[in-house]
């Protein structure tokens, strides 16, 4: 029998899948097939991936170690799910959704992103992983270029037969950051490539959020590892001025000229919608703070909505409000602890440093989109952290270099 391990590096095809390369394959089935088998196709992958992982686990017995980010990890999702069994059973609260699928959403999109996550400690893991989301980062930039360079007149979504703009927007993002963070420390010509192919996906998924996120996420790590100097410095000005003057990424484009999904489901021209929902979850969370409100949130004068349920737009006010108070400062823990490090994987291994700076680009995508329970890249980065903390730790880093006589406990 042939060893797969030996055909496919399982480490490198789930991480090509968990970040770009799931949408590269929902591009090409919504492109073709049509947008109406959405939810289908987008459930499919993820059981390929849990999947995946499964096979992972069974073949290679990585070890988890179990501190204190896991059990906060396990005691937010027993909340959340004590709510959605409240909301759907007891209260009988009108869901968006079936309530299986937020069970199914939970668990393929939270629970086993951070579960493989905590698992990838080695350097060989961790190298395996980076170079799969890379690639799928670069595969989904370039078929998004093929098939929709040409549109003009809106923001490219779902009614082309494409992923979330929200989601091309932050790949997108991923990738020029991630180029420019490895030509600080040294440039190479083809770098220039994916950067460009970045930037392009940049303007077809045009969201303003995604552009200000990669800069100061990047600036950060720069700053972190003291790599901001005069050439830094200079590559920013230049990445500003092709970002602002491209004729396919401009700040025009950018803040203005596209209408989103959400927003035509609203009807408010006073300010960005996603204020009203932070303000009216806010609202809905201090009127009962101890259990929180529901998994949702319903229309009212005040949001202007149009028949729909609808979610907060930020994951903390999300967690707040669907679980409470105890929940809420449960979930803020969780990121404050894997912010801390984050931090430390940052300065003591440099060549980690895209650990945190995707783990923040993540961050920040889902403070201003995005469901908690299907925060799949945010609940994969997290877990991420942990586990290449925990192998930091008990395998007695100094000054960046890895002591490797524990290194065989793990993976």
């Amino acid at each position: 029998m042939i060893n797969i391990a030996k055909k496919i590096n399982i480490e490198f095809l789930i991480g090509f899948l968990l970040v770009g390369g799931t949408s590269f394959v929902m591009q090409l089935f919504f492109y073709f097939q049509g947008y109406d088998n959405s939810t289908n196709i987008v459930v499919a992958l993820k059981l390929v991936i849990s999947f995946l992982v499964i096979y992972y686990v069974v073949r290679y017995k990585p070890r988890i170690v179990k501190k204190k980010i896991f059990f906060i990890f396990v005691f937010f999702w027993i909340l959340w799910y004590i709510r959605l069994y409240y909301d759907a059973f007891v209260a009988s609260t009108s869901l968006g959704l079936p309530v299986i699928n937020y069970y199914a959403f939970s668990v393929l999109s939270a629970i086993v992103p951070f579960f493989y996550g905590n698992l990838l400690k080695s350097d060989k893991s961790i190298n395996n992983l980076v170079k799969g989301i890379v690639i799928g980062l670069f595969s989904l930039s370039i078929l998004t270029f093929i098939f929709f360079r040409n549109i003009q007149e809106h923001r490219v979504g779902s009614e082309d037969g494409s992923v979330s703009s929200l989601v091309i927007s932050y790949t997108a993002a991923m990738l020029v950051a991630y180029y420019i963070w490895k030509s600080v420390e040294k440039f190479r010509l083809i770098y220039l490539v994916p950067i460009i192919m970045g930037i392009v996906l940049l303007g077809i998924g045009a969201s303003k959020g995604s552009v200000v996120t990669l800069f100061f996420s990047l600036m950060f790590v720069l700053i972190l590892q003291k790599k901001m100097n005069s050439k830094t410095l200079v590559l920013f000005g230049l990445l500003f001025i092709i970002i602002q003057y491209s004729n396919l990424v401009s700040f025009e484009v950018l803040m203005g000229r596209f209408e989103t999904s959400l927003n035509r489901n609203f009807e408010s021209n006073d300010k960005e919608i996603r204020y009203y929902l932070w303000q009216y979850s806010v609202e809905k969370f201090i009127d009962n703070p101890i259990l929180g409100h529901s998994l949702e949130i319903r229309g009212s004068e005040t949001l202007f909505l149009s028949g729909e349920n609808a979610y907060p737009h930020n994951i903390i006010l999300e967690a707040f409000l669907s679980t409470g108070f105890l929940g809420g400062l449960l979930f803020l823990a969780l990121i404050i602890l894997t912010f801390k490090n984050a931090i430390v994987i940052c300065k003591k291994e440099k060549e980690n440093g895209w650990i945190l700076l995707f783990f923040l680009l993540a961050l920040f995508q889902y403070m201003v989109s995005g469901k908690i329970y299907n925060a799949v890249w945010f609940w994969f980065f997290v877990g991420l952290v942990h586990g290449r903390y925990t192998f930091i730790e008990l395998s007695g880093c100094r000054d960046g270099e890895l002591v490797q006589k524990k290194q065989a406990a793990f993976n």
